[in-house]
């Protein structure tokens, strides 16, 4: 039985034909908007990891960015392997053929994990996370700031490929791009005592009390439930449901 992708995972929020003679397939195209855009390239103003070391350079958001997708790819090549199934054959007690053939279509293309990789830190903020705490402060009045938020809003709503659905990716691109399926606003602790906070000054914030939780924006819902119009009502229940991790004492 050969895995296949379903068209609707190929589908845009605004129907978008390929131009004729374009011989790319969905996920190239994705990539290409995303390699192309300016969110992408405001990347390489953005420290990742700053110099350590005598002989060595600072990495910039864009370096990471380029690195994590060659990463990425090398790991999807490795995993078609034979050998890649061969442990997980003999725990499920399958035999490694019939094993490979069933779980290899569901690894993605090179494109689309390009695209992934590409994509996952277009919305982080210039000076790492202590920028994105800064802005979750100032904007804490307005639903908040994280990274990962961003990261959606610019690729579904803010990059001007589009004049309202962002660079108007696949659905599936999309849905690879959602690291934290839930609510920031719900998911930030400081929103537990925010409305008993009548004024808040900024010269005395604590910075470990504005670390934001992970999430979407509130503003962005509409453009979630289509992303997940494709599962089942089950599959969407698990998806977006949260669970505490009690911390260590």
């Amino acid at each position: 039985m050969k895995n296949t992708l379903s068209p609707s995972w190929t589908e845009r929020f605004i129907p978008d034909l390929p131009r004729e003679k374009d011989h790319r397939p969905p996920f190239r195209r994705d990539r290409g908007r995303i390699l192309h855009s300016a969110a992408f390239r405001c990347l390489q103003a953005k420290t990742q990891i700053h110099a350590i070391g005598e002989n060595d350079f600072y990495r910039t958001r864009l370096t990471h960015s380029l690195e994590v997708a060659q990463i990425g790819s090398s790991l999807v090549a490795q995993l078609k392997y034979a050998e890649a199934f061969s442990h997980l054959s003999k725990q499920l007690n399958w035999e490694q053929t019939e094993l490979q053939k069933q779980l290899k279509g569901l690894l993605p293309s090179n494109d689309l994990i390009e695209s992934l990789c590409f994509a996952h830190d277009i919305g982080h903020p210039p000076f790492g996370h202590g920028g994105e705490v800064a802005l979750n402060f100032m904007m804490h009045q307005n639903g908040g700031f994280e990274g990962n938020a961003q990261t959606f809003r610019i690729l579904t709503k803010l990059e001007p490929y589009t004049e309202n659905a962002g660079m108007n990716l696949t659905r599936r691109t999309l849905l690879g791009v959602i690291k934290y399926p839930t609510i920031l606003d719900t998911a930030s602790p400081q929103y537990e005592y925010l409305p008993h906070l009548t004024q808040v000054d900024a010269r005395y914030v604590k910075i470990s009390d504005w670390k934001p939780g992970k999430g979407i924006f509130r503003d962005d819902l509409a453009m979630f439930h289509w992303l997940l119009q494709n599962l089942s009502e089950n599959d969407r229940t698990l998806f977006t449901s949260v669970q505490k991790v009690r911390s260590n004492p």
